[in-house]
């Protein structure tokens, strides 16, 4: 059975938790999306499907600064697909929606090794300054002129209430 990579739609928020529960184990993540999602700071989500069964999801959200940077966020795939190349679809879907929708600047907080594999850079986001741990952080620069840019980042409110 194939399994497509699309945008996600309202009908699939159920479902979308169900992933996010099943891939962290808690539900924090799952509060996170739908505050997230109910304050309007997601740039899109994607997922994966398979007849109708999600499978994956991973979310590109709106930094309230730098303008036009996203954050890659939520990446989660089911246990039954894992390995079988769900996670890097989801990263490369992400990356080519970002880049078709003129984004300056993809970053990603954790999971650094993982995403070195799609040019994610630890030394691009070295001089990023943030409320978050800098030293966690990885920059996939879309626009020239964003690697190694002396920005702060400010991830929406929804983040610090998950991390206060």
């Amino acid at each position: 059975m194939t399994i497509d990579i699309r945008l996600a739609t309202p009908k699939d928020a159920t479902a979308i938790s169900i992933v996010l529960s099943s891939a962290y184990q808690h539900q924090q993540p799952v509060a996170l999306a739908n505050a997230l999602r109910d304050g309007g700071h997601f740039h899109q989500e994607i997922v994966a499907d398979r007849d109708g069964l999600l499978l994956g999801y991973v979310a590109l959200v709106k930094l309230a600064s730098p303008q036009n940077w996203v954050a890659l966020s939520l990446l989660s795939v089911s246990l039954s697909v894992q390995d079988q190349g769900v996670g890097e679809r989801l990263v490369v879907a992400a990356q080519d929606a970002a880049r078709a929708s003129r984004v300056d600047a993809i970053m990603a907080f954790g999971g650094r090794d993982y995403l070195k594999r799609y040019h994610f850079s630890v030394p691009a986001a070295a001089n990023l300054q943030g409320d978050l741990a800098t030293d966690k952080l990885s920059l996939y620069p879309i626009k020239p002129g964003t690697a190694l840019s002396d920005e702060t980042v400010e991830y929406p409110e929804p983040f610090a209430q998950q991390n206060g």
